[in-house]
């Protein structure tokens, strides 16, 4: 009889829904929607030539853009109502808040590479991918591995893997100078002035940028959530 009246009250008195569940769960969602445009990003970036205009392109992309800022955004104050929540989840109001950030900064990443990239011309985009590998199937493997591993970790609250293809940072290669994207032409006012210059430039820095970011973001859910699958004796460069 105590059993059934239990079970009874459960279901008139349903436990309420958790706020940190909701923002962590939300948060993976949003990793799940940075992977998908990531994607996308790849997939135009390897299949655009010079010759095809992007300015349909352009608009997909503000209207993506907008939608993925607005998401996050709206996220802070589903976020900050953790804080008056009790709860064993490794998830508090403050490590939460730090992975929006990161999140977020990926993707202003992610949108100056969308933005940038359809416009560079096809030597500059060789030269891009030359040194940053931004296109290397590993380089895309691996982050989207990570974004996967960190989607699951939201979702669950289960440590992270110890081992994983971070730092992103080793895949950029020693920047020597401009020559390789300038085909040797000397280094002069007149190249910085050029257009396609400075959005090589703006390209390459976002990429770094995204690199270092999601190198953060794996940092930051490590530091929240543990690690799990330690091997011993490897010799790695994972974070």
């Amino acid at each position: 009889m105590v059993g059934f009246g239990v079970a009874v009250l459960v279901q008139v008195f349903p436990s309420p829904p958790s706020a940190t569940r909701n923002a962590s769960r939300s948060l993976a969602v949003v990793s799940s929607h940075l992977t998908s445009f990531y994607v996308d990003i790849i997939s135009d970036f390897l299949a655009r030539s010079e010759e095809e205009g992007y300015e349909a392109t352009k608009e997909v992309i503000d209207t993506r853009l907008t939608e993925l800022f607005s998401e996050i955004n709206a996220l802070v104050p589903r976020i900050k109502m953790v804080k008056f929540e009790p709860s064993s989840s490794p998830f508090t109001c403050s490590n939460l808040l730090e992975i929006e950030t990161c999140l977020g900064r990926i993707l202003e990443s992610l949108s100056t590479i969308a933005s940038v990239s359809p416009a560079l011309t096809d030597s500059y985009k060789k030269t891009l991918e030359a040194q940053t590998n931004f296109v290397e199937i590993q380089t895309v493997a691996g982050i989207i591995s990570v974004f996967t591993a960190v989607e699951d970790t939201l979702k669950s609250g289960q440590p992270l893997s110890e081992v994983l293809p971070a730092p992103l940072l080793q895949n950029l290669r020693t920047i020597t100078g401009p020559s390789s994207a300038i085909n040797k032409r000397e280094f002069s006012k007149d190249i910085i002035r050029d257009e396609n210059w400075s959005r090589f430039v703006v390209a390459l820095m976002a990429v770094a940028s995204l690199y270092a970011r999601i190198d953060s973001l794996v940092l930051t859910v490590k530091e929240t959530v543990g690690q799990k699958y330690h091997v011993e004796g490897l010799l790695s460069d994972s974070v």
